[in-house]
């Protein structure tokens, strides 16, 4: 018993010592810093040696800490070795770097190491005077002009927050002020030339920093000079006639009267067609630029005002000329057909019907439209016409005569005065076998032939045979030759074995699109005393076959087609029907006849053309249904259209396909220009050119969605119309993504929105166009993204869906009906509640476990330790006194 006792105590002192050991091993760790991170800020005017923070790392041996940078030197900052502080070393600037971020090692007495970062901001101070740009400043303003915008002065400073907001001034004065904050100057009253030619003005910008810097700058402002006495018109309304076709035509003097002996007018057109017609500025005499058309437009109005006076509405300012076309014979009758060469036996009878020409006449009223028929030349001996109908027919015995092939020169010509007539060639090929006497010598069985020939014929093809009679024996005393008609050099002549004379082309080179016949001159040579008198030349007329060798082409007429980029751009406005046009599509072919016709389809596209419907024949693309069942996946739409030619041929035809792209056009991308004072019959005439102005002014693709009545709102802000205004609403686009672009684009908002962009293309349409704009902005229902003339929402019952409707009352309604069920309920439930008998809670008992009763403020890991020590240690204690006991 004694040996047990023995052996359980010196177990238990084993342990004790070994648990000792472990305790004092773990007393050596490194330092630890206070915090793991330290943030904190100087300012760039601190000088060397400015102490910024302070960092402080604990011992658990208490022993010395020494501090010092990770990468000392590459930050304009040192630290304290003994006291931890951060202390500046080098000189700060924030506009070079704003803010510094390294790492503190803390060593302790065991050569125990820990870091923390620290990262330091900069903190701005005011030390960047202003500074003006775009020097120097000069204006221009005219006299007697509203009160408003002359021009802008800017200054950067290059300090951050505050110490970089710029305050503008102007030293005082009752002539000129300025935005504060924009630095826009402005007048404060019209200015007179003979009192103020010239302004010079000090500005001012001053920041807000402390203390404030400024600088200063001068401004001139040059006064321009204006006739105060404005020329009106005494005559209201001037009519004059003009015949058509006359170029250059003095049509009418108009004449405006100024007070003021040094005030001439100038004059302009202000409305009309200034395409064509011209205006003297100094005479006021009207003329045409080119000829006038009838038949295009019987009348032309124009109004006439003076660069001097542009009060329009007032009466005086601008005075209305009636231009009335006088109609001439000014169109001569179009063959609408004309036969291919006509092969005849020479056996048909007297009256034989050859074929049947038709010609119209472009001209509106008889007898200048009423065409008649005759044949020119020898031909009309042979075959005659019906001067009506336009037949003609064998007016002679065919095998009476020896010519084997004939051209029917065809006139037609109107019964206007005076005269106007063009003509057209048949030929008719007589099919006949003769003889040749032998006295006739040798030569060509018959000198006039016509051949064909395809327009992609190879090298070296036959194109006519000319039979020689009174061949001689031998072959080789026989030669012919191209004498005439072969400038371009694609035909050449030889005999072949049969001592006949072919004709072949020489090279490839035939374009049916350029030339459709060639007159070829052939020579027959033989040996002395063998030429046949009169049959030693032929003609052959040579008519180019055309083939389909050309593809159909794309085309984007100006000035949509400056930024196409080989697609086709279109948009769908919101309140379009089933049936509104989109877009159209062109394609040229260079071919004739079936070869030349195009036809239009779409390609497989995933089924959202199904949305679309496009016109075979136009190339229209139009909306198949309606907008309310397109999804938003629908569109836009990106999918190709095809052009085809030759169309019902399954081979032999050339498909061009093109990127067609059709967006839905959205609230937030739509714009508006509004036209005052001019009818959208007038605005859509100079459609193109206003298109032409927008797209050179953004350097964008820009499309025109429609042209209709301006609209406005009143007072009460309800939608009104106004009929002698016009907006135009358009959308940009961009090329590079295919996507219609939102207002608030910048390139759009500098280009359109800017007062300086405003003013531009204000004076564009004024001056070329000769339109007043009296705005740019966005729908009615959107407001301006560029901070200018705002437009009030519209909010009307329609726009509220009736579902909407219909799901507020329900949530109304099971609201009300739920507050009654609660209330009814809460007195059962409470009267439940209170007869409810009370709860019984059993707390379970613990018997504590004491190891100290001193504070213990040593780690984590010791204080389990010393519990570990307590459990194992001093419970067998306990077991074995009491054993011992």
């Amino acid at each position: 018993m004694v040996g047990k006792q023995r052996l359980l105590f010196f177990s238990v002192c084993w342990i004790q010592s070994f648990l000792s050991r472990c305790q004092a091993q773990d007393l050596r760790r490194p330092p630890i810093f206070s915090q793991l991170f330290y943030d904190g800020s100087v300012s760039e005017a601190a000088s060397i040696g400015t102490a910024v923070m302070a960092l402080k790392a604990f011992d658990n041996g208490g022993g010395k800490i020494t501090y010092s940078i990770v990468e000392a030197g590459r930050v304009p900052f040192r630290v304290d070795s003994n006291t931890g502080m951060v202390i500046v070393d080098g000189k700060l600037d924030r506009e070079q770097k704003s803010r510094f971020s390294f790492s503190v090692r803390a060593v302790n007495g065991d050569g125990l190491t820990s870091t923390s970062n620290v990262d330091i901001l900069i903190e701005d101070v005011n030390d960047k005077v202003p500074e003006f740009i775009e020097q120097p400043y000069v204006f221009k303003v005219k006299e007697n002009e509203r009160i408003g915008y002359i021009g802008r002065v800017k200054a950067i400073d290059g300090d951050q927050g505050r110490n970089g907001m710029i305050t503008y001034s102007v030293v005082p004065n009752d002539l000129i002020r300025i935005d504060p904050l924009s630095g826009e100057l402005s007048t404060t009253r019209s200015l007179d030339y003979e009192k103020e030619q010239e302004i010079i003005l000090e500005v001012i910008a001053t920041d807000n920093g402390l203390p404030p810097l400024f600088s200063t700058s001068l401004v001139t402002i040059l006064v321009e000079d204006t006739n105060d006495i404005l020329p009106v018109f005494n005559e209201s309304l001037y009519e004059a006639d003009v015949p058509e076709n006359e170029a250059n035509y003095p049509i009418v003097t108009v004449e405006a009267i100024s007070d003021d002996p040094k005030n001439f007018p100038t004059y302009i057109i202000r409305q009309g067609p200034v395409e064509k017609f011209t205006i003297d500025p100094l005479t006021g005499t009207i003329r045409t630029k080119e000829g006038l058309d009838f038949e295009e437009n019987e009348q032309h109005v124009l109004i006439i005002g003076t660069r001097e006076n542009e009060a329009i509405s007032d009466a005086g300012a601008t005075t209305k000329v009636l231009i009335y076309v006088q109609d001439r014979n000014d169109n001569a009758p179009v063959f609408v057909n004309i036969p291919r060469p006509i092969r005849l036996p020479s056996t048909v009878p007297v009256g034989h019907v050859v074929s049947t020409v038709e010609a119209k006449d472009a001209d509106s009223y008889a007898p200048a439209n009423i065409v008649r028929y005759e044949i020119l030349g020898s031909s009309k001996q042979v075959f005659s016409i019906d001067e009506i109908r336009g037949v003609i027919q064998v007016a002679e015995d065919l095998n009476k005569k020896q010519e084997r092939e004939y051209v029917i020169e065809v006139r037609a010509y109107d019964m206007g005065d005076p005269q106007m007539s063009s003509t057209a060639s048949i030929a008719v090929i007589v099919d006949r076998i003769g003889t040749v006497s032998p006295e006739a010598g040798t030569g060509f069985a018959e000198t006039i032939h016509s051949a064909s020939i395809l327009e992609d014929a190879e090298a070296n093809t036959l194109i006519r045979t000319l039979v020689i009679t009174n061949k001689p024996p031998e072959v080789s005393q026989i030669s012919c030759e191209v004498i005439e008609g072969n400038s371009e050099g694609l035909f050449y002549a030889k005999t072949n074995f049969e001592g006949n004379c072919e004709l072949r082309l020489s090279r490839p080179g035939l374009d049916h699109e350029q030339k459709i016949a060639y007159t070829v001159i052939i020579r027959l040579s033989t040996s002395f005393g063998l030429v046949g008198r009169g049959k030693t030349t032929a003609r052959i007329d040579v008519f180019v076959v055309d083939v389909n060798d050309n593809a159909p082409v794309f085309v984007f007429p100006l000035p949509e087609g400056k930024y196409t980029y080989g697609k086709y751009w279109g948009a769908i406005l919101p309140n379009w029907r089933p049936g509104a046009q989109i877009m159209t599509l062109t394609a040229r072919d260079e071919d004739s006849g079936k070869f030349g016709e195009i036809n239009y389809y779409l390609g497989n596209n995933d089924g959202k053309t199904n949305l679309l419907d496009l016109d075979s024949k136009s190339g229209i693309i139009s909306l198949k249904t309606s907008i309310g069942n397109i999804t938003a996946d629908s569109l836009p739409s990106r999918f190709n259209v095809y052009a085809r030619d030759n169309p019902g041929s399954s081979m032999g035809f050339h498909e061009t396909p093109i990127t067609v792209y059709i967006g839905v056009l959205q609230n937030h991308q739509e714009i508006v220009m509004i036209i005052r004072g001019s009818r959208k019959e007038r605005v859509e005439k100079d459609k193109e050119r206003i298109l032409e102005i927008l797209q050179t002014r953004l350097g964008l693709a820009v499309r025109i969605a429609a042209i209709k009545e301006h609209e406005f709102l009143d007072d009460s802000g309800t939608v009104m119309k106004n009929s002698e205004s016009t907006d135009i609403i358009f959308y940009c686009i961009d090329s590079d993504f295919d996507r219609i672009l939102p207002r608030e684009n910048p390139q759009i908002v500098n280009g359109l929105f800017s007062d300086t962009a405003r003013t531009q293309i204000s004076n564009y349409i004024a001056t070329y166009l000769s339109l007043e704009m009296q705005d740019i902005r966005g729908p009615l229902d959107s407001t301006q993204t560029s901070g200018h003339s705002l437009s009030a929402s519209i909010i009307g019952w329609n726009g509220l869906p009736l579902a909407l409707v219909a799901l507020c009352a329900v949530v109304i309604l099971t609201g009300l009906f739920s507050s009654v069920y609660v209330c009814c309920n809460w007195s059962k439930y409470k009267k439940k509640r209170d007869h409810r008998p009370p709860p019984v809670y059993f707390v379970p008992t613990f018997t504590g476990v004491t190891t100290s009763s001193e504070f213990n403020p040593k780690p984590y890991e010791v204080q389990v330790v010393s519990v570990y020590w307590h459990v194992w240690f001093s419970a067998p204690r306990t077991v074995c006194s009491r054993y011992m006991s």
